[in-house]
């Protein structure tokens, strides 16, 4: 049986049926080649293009939020997929389809994930991709699949002077944990579930025990920090932040009744009702560490707002004989400061008191012993969930985020658009054989 192959070798053959045979080859050369890459074809990662900050947030096993700063304003959008080589699925950035502007920070919600599964993805910036190297994508793992934990959201509303913050991502990063974020809506109310706080490490499921320490960032601009101190003191937290404020949420670090208190006498109603004691107003302590106290409704909640050179945020629970008392560790700047004070009954009536005090290291403490009549606060009914906006803006020297980094574990490095040597050279191969086979079965 002849062949093809034979018959060119030891030149059996015409010169017509070796352009004919090329003719073939070329034609299936061109179409095999083009099909492979038009269907395969990747984006090539820019390994110049970089981007400031980006971390993953809100992760679950279904689903993950890509939070990032690029180094232009720009639109943009997220490639991802499980396999590194097939990055095609595409996620949006919410914050332009929000405010239709292009900006430098963008939120992307990644969706239909599974469980204990490696994604990679690569970020666009215009018409090109950066990655976390030159042709390495950035990268995740998703956790097994859990139930939410019962544990209450944070819901806060941002406010610049008295207007509300809308449309503006924020982060809140807590120690050992994945970071949780969140969009202000147009009232500027955020709610940012915590519920879902997976160990960073083991990405196990693990319950805050309320000393981590976290940083709560608005994303905008260069970043503003909002709020940092330890988590416990802003866990369900209801309130407004003012965006040129900086806050501190400490712990609330005494637990033992201070003496003076215990000293006291008062009547059975002055423990029966929210009620200011110390600071009298205008008042001046030449204390650094003044004693913040009242009365209260045993067993709820009061809020504690110092706002001056230090503007802190302290949430406590009234004892059961009616006391409540902020020991301040944390020696006080000398000057002048407001302080607010919120509270409610068993009923959901709101109570606020509000001072102004100054702190001197040389001065007269008046410390007056406060008269009920003239401190008491009167209620006025709010429900309880709705945030309260207390204190008022002050300038504040904008902050830097600190970019958290994703694992450098190395991972394989997924093809690139343009000219492959090795595809070309196959795809030529393939044409030849078959080619010669097609003219083979014509002659035989």
């Amino acid at each position: 049986m002849s062949n093809i192959y034979t018959k060119l070798f030891l030149k059996q053959t015409n010169s017509n049926e070796v352009r004919n045979l090329f003719i073939i080859a070329g034609l299936v050369w061109l179409i095999f080649f083009s099909a492979i890459y038009f269907v395969d074809k990747q984006p090539s990662i820019d390994d110049t293009l970089k981007v400031e900050f980006v971390t993953v947030t809100n992760l679950t096993s279904s689903q993950a939020v890509v939070v990032y700063k690029t180094t232009e304003k720009t639109s943009s959008y997220v490639l991802y997929g499980p396999d590194v080589s097939v990055l095609d699925s595409k996620a949006d950035d919410l914050i332009y389809k929000l405010t239709d502007s292009e900006s430098y920070y963008h939120y992307v919600e990644l969706i239909g994930l599974k469980p204990k599964t490696k994604y990679y993805y690569i970020i666009s910036v215009g018409d090109r991709y950066t990655g976390k190297a030159e042709n390495i994508p950035f990268e995740f793992e998703t956790p097994e699949s859990y139930l939410p934990d019962k544990i209450a959201p944070l819901v806060l509303k941002l406010m610049n002077n008295k207007e509300p913050v809308s449309g503006m991502p924020v982060l809140l990063e807590i120690k050992g944990f994945y970071s949780l974020s969140g969009i202000t809506k147009d009232d500027g109310s955020l709610i940012i579930p915590m519920g879902l706080l997976f160990d960073e490490k083991t990405l196990t499921r693990k319950i805050p025990t309320g000393q981590e320490s976290f940083v709560l960032k608005l994303l905008e601009g260069q970043g503003r920090v909002l709020a940092e101190g330890r988590l416990s003191g802003i866990l369900s937290f209801s309130g407004a932040l003012y965006i040129t404020e900086t806050y501190e949420f400490p712990d609330v670090v005494s637990k033992e009744k201070p003496l003076i208190i215990q000293q006291e006498k008062r009547s059975g109603s002055a423990r029966s009702s929210f009620f200011l004691t110390y600071p009298k107003d205008n008042t001046v302590i030449s204390e650094l560490n003044p004693l913040i106290r009242g009365t209260g409704f045993p067993g709820n909640d009061v809020l504690v707002q110092i706002k001056g050179k230090k503007n802190i945020v302290y949430k406590l629970k009234v004892d059961s004989q009616g006391d409540w008392w902020v020991d301040l560790r944390d020696p006080l700047d000398v000057g002048s400061y407001s302080l607010s004070v919120v509270s409610y009954d068993d009923s959901g009536n709101r109570y606020e008191a509000n001072r102004t005090f100054t702190i001197t290291k040389q001065g007269e403490s008046v410390l007056a012993e406060a008269t009920e009549s003239a401190d008491t606060a009167t209620p006025t009914p709010t429900p309880s969930q709705t945030p309260t906006e207390i204190i008022q803006p002050t300038a504040t020297p904008a902050l830097t985020p600190t970019p958290t980094e994703i694992s450098a574990e190395p991972s394989p490095k997924p093809p690139v658009s343009g000219f492959n040597l090795n595809l070309v050279l196959f795809a030529l191969s393939f044409s030849l054989i078959f080619s010669g086979l097609l003219y083979f079965f014509k002659n035989n």
